[in-house]
């Protein structure tokens, strides 16, 4: 299982935090952890896709959408393709348990951004798409609602910081360092990386690290600049690494 928290900064963009972990579900109801993997993919340079539940399910779903799409589609041909891709692979394999987040660019020029949820309709036979103009987080995994609004806290904290320290510093940041590639991406990642020791001592506390936990991937998706997945490493030892680093 994993979890994703995916919000909307107004004025910044949109950001991903995403765990690796990858589990199966014992006879019993508890959970074993296998490996870890990455499970937030750029799907085009507009546009990328965080995927939860079946490991099997979720990366043919995701590998059949990259295929069919332009390298600069926007939000308006990605969506339906997400659609379209689950009921194909779902009648290849047969449905199972997904969600997907989907953030991306609704035009190339402009940068104005969107994020929706899509989950797994009782039937199995497509995708329930949410979203709602005044909504700006998403999680999508396993449903931790003490967890979640643990991190709009955090988030509601930290994001008039992170907007400030940008606007200061952000541009002189972005010269200096190959890492940070625009200076709104640089605020985003400071909201970010500070979820990470949120999610560690939640999952630590309440017995989910076998579904929850470490190498964390942060995507930032700008409106400044190029989408990018930042590396960081908070003071208590969490990281976000680059998904070919996990």
């Amino acid at each position: 299982m994993t979890f994703h928290f995916a919000a909307v900064l107004p004025d910044l963009g949109i950001g991903i935090l995403s765990d690796s972990v990858v589990s199966y579900r014992r006879g019993d109801g508890s959970w074993s952890r296998l490996e870890h993997k990455p499970k937030t993919f750029i799907v085009s340079s507009n546009a990328a896709v965080a995927c939860a539940g079946s490991q099997a399910l979720c990366m043919a779903v995701v590998n059949r959408i990259a295929a069919k799409l332009s390298r600069d589609a926007t939000f308006c041909e990605i969506a339906p393709s997400i659609q379209q891709a689950y009921q194909e692979v779902a009648e290849e394999r047969d449905a199972d348990e997904v969600e997907f987040l989907l953030a991306a660019r609704t035009q190339r020029k402009q940068q104005k951004l969107k994020l929706i949820k899509y989950s797994m309709k009782r039937t199995g036979k497509g995708l329930k798409r949410q979203e709602r103009s005044d909504q700006h987080h998403f999680t999508a995994g396993l449903s931790l609602p003490a967890l979640t609004n643990e991190l709009c806290e955090v988030l509601t904290m930290n994001y008039p910081r992170a907007g400030s320290i940008s606007e200061r510093i952000g541009r002189q940041l972005c010269a200096q360092s190959d890492a940070i590639k625009s200076p709104k991406s640089f605020g985003i990642s400071i909201c970010f990386g500070a979820f990470m020791p949120v999610v560690k001592d939640y999952a630590e506390a309440n017995d989910l690290s076998d579904t929850v936990g470490s190498p964390w991937t942060i995507l930032v998706m700008p409106e400044d600049g190029p989408i990018d997945f930042q590396s960081t490493e908070m003071y208590d030892g969490s990281q976000s690494l680059q998904p070919y680093d996990i």
